[in-house]
């Protein structure tokens, strides 16, 4: 299975999809900020997908792609956008145009998730940017 990336500075999502993950079989690294992520990633660890929020402080989602596709472009990246973002749209174009291979929305299900993480371990690089999820948003399981 897959060895997975999760950056997301809200520790209850990524503790739910790092649970999703174990059950699926994979072996999910939780980090809290991009720039984590790219520390872990610069000292040579090596992973399949990165599954990144977009909102977070500090250095964003979007960052996080730019960086990844200039000095680790061969790591697939699945974008999570929380379904009452106000920016959505704007914020997904930008995801799809820097080089997310696929977007997903918070609160990511897990079958949703294992489908997209699938498609792209088995996929040609050059496939595209999917958009999974759900139509509305399934209720959110991070909240308290």
């Amino acid at each position: 299975m897959a060895k997975v990336l999760i950056v997301d500075d809200d520790a209850r999502c990524s503790a739910m999809m790092r649970q999703d993950l174990l059950r699926q079989g994979h072996r999910p690294l939780l980090v809290d900020s991009a720039r984590a992520a790219l520390t872990i990633l610069d000292a040579g660890v090596q992973v399949d997908v990165v599954l990144t929020d977009l909102v977070m402080p500090d250095m964003d989602g979007i960052e996080l792609i730019q960086a990844l596709r200039r000095s680790h472009s061969a790591i697939r990246i699945i974008a999570i956008l929380s379904c009452d973002d106000q920016n959505r749209p704007n914020i997904l174009s930008m995801a799809r145009v820097l080089g997310a291979d696929r977007v997903l929305y918070k609160p990511v299900i897990a079958a949703v998730m294992e489908a997209a993480i699938r498609r792209l371990l088995q996929a040609d690089p050059v496939d595209g940017i999917v958009i999974d999820g759900t139509i509305g948003c399934a209720p959110h399981r991070c909240a308290a």
